[in-house]
């Protein structure tokens, strides 16, 4: 069975990513001022760089409890999934973000010629 309040927390982050993509990256002033081009090109350098820090600190703080508890990381998973509430969300949302992350660039990859990526 589901948890209403893991469901609440995914969509939560998910409305919240998206609001804030819709809003910072899309804000007419700033598109205006910047330009569009600059703006894509800024999004594409940066954005890989706060999925990486997210990635980091999830293994970084599995590994480091491991080591403090002499058990292994994936006992330490489970064992900040039974405890702590909010884990399974912040693993779900963080699973999400780097799925919609990588679905794009194969998507792109795959209708791209070699060359031209």
């Amino acid at each position: 069975m589901v948890d209403d309040e893991l469901v609440e927390h995914v969509a939560l982050s998910l409305l919240g990513e998206r609001v804030v993509h819709e809003r910072v990256v899309r804000l007419p002033a700033l598109e205006r001022l910047i330009g569009h081009l600059r703006l894509t090109k800024w999004h594409r350098r940066l954005a890989p760089r706060p999925l990486l820090l997210l990635t980091v600190h999830a293994a970084a703080s599995m590994i480091g409890y491991a080591e403090l508890q002499r058990t292994g990381p994936w006992h330490e998973l489970g064992v900040a999934l039974s405890r702590y509430a909010g884990m399974l969300g912040a693993i779900v949302a963080l699973a999400l973000l780097l799925g919609v992350a990588a679905l794009p660039i194969r998507a792109v990859r795959w209708r791209m010629s070699h060359e031209t990526w």
